[in-house]
């Protein structure tokens, strides 16, 4: 039985994860890092570290393994690359997404094409997070270093690249820069040349989920991994993370509850991408070649939830109840009903639509009958209001959302998920594995390995629904007029 490993690069932690080709997890290995900050606004990864946790995720989930691995796929976040020489030795830090350099950068370009030009061409709108911006400022900031570099990649395929794969990444990693023409999926000259870069640095362009390479001599004794099989580029994380959630047709997403609430629905890519843009939502080319997908995420979601638990439910790690099951217990004691409160989840300023990096957490409707799984109720409704406004939003776009999957730790709790139902208006599906990404990873690679002779085969084979929570119809009828209340709560705060 054909066993496949899953790579997923986060911004601070990698995980390595091995499937067998009906879906089963043989083995598992995960390890934090840290970013470097050394002044205000200043966030870098340091690939040399980046690197020894990848080596040591590897080394521990293959001992752990009954069977070697058929071939290795590799997803990563989006955004950061590293620079390097012709070898592939790094010559600095990775800028993280959420690092402020760039700003005026961006600006420039945007004077320079427009933003309608830059979100039509590009799928995404003129932003400092993106990988050009960046490049610009090293180039102003540090012109000798930059002189030096040969090579650019992704953090996914810099790791590919140390494992045996050759300078390619894939389209979805590649949109991630703001220097991609996602239409003809090549890269933008004319943005590159304003941008004084070549080319001949960026690597090669191929499908997400194509073959890249095969594991080197040096790799697999550093590794464990077995010489020769194949490299498979995942792609951005969000990918790997629908595939995994079965998500293959128009007006599927999967909807990652962990630390951030991110719904990604799929779709066919609209003759303008203004609208979108002017809305925060990107779009990015996906597996199907006949579709995209975007991001629509709540930054603060399962982030509001373990803030509320760590403040005002530190009793419940005492014994006999474990800390771990603090959310159960909360939830065991939750009113049946809807709560009546109005939660607004913007702990660290709002996602999209929005992206409002100055709203406020607010709650409505509390009393001295309040109790303290009652606010915990209605800080789930709220988040599911939030992920509401996204898919509203949405909609408004052209992006229709007619089925949710739901995994990451979130996707544990079945009451978020009736809730979710229950303010939608729609049936919820709960995944049977909440490791989507390292799955959508082995999907990848098994079809690579010619286990899969599609994506469908493969999302047939190894991707299980546990449960699908249907709404009920008496409390959507008052989640829906709670949710109007909710859109007016937003409005005002921003007034505050």
């Amino acid at each position: 039985m054909p066993v496949f490993i899953g790579l997923d690069l986060g911004t601070t932690g990698v995980k390595s994860t091995l499937f067998d080709h009906e879906g089963k997890i043989d083995a598992y290995a995960y390890e934090e890092y840290d970013l470097e900050s050394s002044r205000e606004g200043f966030f870098e990864l340091n690939p040399c570290v980046l690197s020894r946790a990848v080596t040591s995720v590897l080394r521990r989930s293959l001992k752990e393994a009954p069977r070697p691995a058929e071939a290795v796929c590799v997803t990563s976040f989006g955004e950061t690359v590293f620079l390097t020489d012709a070898r592939g030795k790094p010559l600095c830090n990775g800028l993280i997404y959420i690092d402020r350099r760039g700003t005026a950068e961006a600006e420039e370009l945007e004077r320079v094409f427009g933003f309608d030009t830059i979100a039509d061409t590009t799928g995404v709108k003129p932003h400092a997070m993106y990988s050009l911006a960046k490049l610009l400022w090293l180039a102003k900031h540090e012109k000798k270093m930059v002189e030096r570099v040969r090579r650019i990649f992704f953090v996914a395929d810099f790791i590919a690249f140390q494992l045996g794969s050759d300078h390619i990444t894939d389209y979805s990693l590649a949109a991630r820069s703001m220097a991609l023409n996602i239409r003809k999926k090549c890269w933008w000259k004319e943005m590159l040349d304003a941008a004084g870069l070549k080319e001949t640095l960026f690597p090669a362009l191929a499908e997400t989920g194509t073959v890249t390479g095969r594991v080197n001599a040096a790799a697999a004794a550093e590794t464990g991994l077995k010489q020769g099989i194949p490299i498979v580029i995942g792609g951005h994380d969000q990918i790997s993370n629908a595939l995994g959630a079965g998500v293959l047709q128009k007006g599927n997403a999967a909807n990652g509850l962990g630390t951030v609430d991110c719904v990604t629905p799929a779709f066919q890519l609209p003759p303008s991408l203004v609208s979108l843009a002017k809305n925060n939502y990107c779009a990015v080319p996906y597996v199907s070649q006949d579709l995209c997908v975007t991001y629509a995420f709540n930054i603060t979601g399962g982030a509001v939830l373990k803030w509320y638990r760590d403040t005002f439910a530190k009793d419940l790690h005492a014994t006999p109840v474990p800390f771990g099951s603090a959310y159960k217990a909360l939830a065991e004691a939750m009113p049946d009903t809807p709560t009546g409160l109005l939660c607004l989840p913007h702990f660290a300023g709002s996602g999209t639509p929005d992206m409002d990096i100055h709203s406020k957490g607010v709650v409505v409707g509390l009393s001295l009958n309040t109790t303290r799984s009652e606010l915990y109720k209605g800080f789930l409704e709220g988040l599911a209001y939030e992920a509401m406004y996204n898919l509203e939003s949405l909609r408004g776009c052209g992006v229709e959302v007619d089925e949710l999957r739901t995994v990451g730790g979130g996707a544990r709790s079945w009451e978020w998920l009736q809730i979710r139902a229950d303010v939608f208006g729609k049936p919820v599906i709960q995944m049977g594995v909440e490791e989507a990404g390292t799955l959508g990873c082995a999907i990848m690679a098994g079809k690579a390995a010619g286990v899969y002779s599609s994506y469908d085969e493969g999302v047939n084979a190894a991707v299980k629904i546990a449960r699908v929570f249907e709404p009920n119809r008496k409390k959507h009828g008052f989640y829906k007029e709670q949710y109007e209340r909710f859109k007016r709560l937003y409005a005002i705060e921003k007034t505050l």
